[in-house]
């Protein structure tokens, strides 16, 4: 996967990679995917073709999965819309990156 937009962020004392693909890098019913924790080098992928509200819900949800792998799918499910939705009343927005 080509990322169009790359962060590194530590999870749980291990560095994940956070990458915002062309939705044609992950499969048509897919907004997002995450690693296995286990894995030595895990990632996170997110599709950027989604509306901002659910780039935002789908980053959440699957940082939930890395931070918390036990947790059910319902669990993460419903935590990650409420704390995006929360966020979203607050106006937080992605911004655009500057060039570096």
């Amino acid at each position: 996967m080509v990322p169009e937009e790359e962060i590194t962020i530590k999870i749980n004392n291990k560095n994940w990679k956070i990458k915002i693909v062309k939705s044609t890098e992950l499969s048509p019913n897919t907004c997002g995917e995450c690693d296995d924790p286990k894995y030595a080098k895990p990632e996170i992928w997110v599709k950027r073709s989604l509306k901002p509200i659910d780039l935002m819900d789908t980053v959440i949800h699957e940082v939930l999965h890395a931070i918390r792998p036990e947790l059910s799918e319902e669990a993460v499910l419903e935590t990650g819309t409420t704390i995006a939705k929360a966020l979203w009343k607050l106006n937080y927005r992605k911004m655009p990156r500057n060039p570096e």
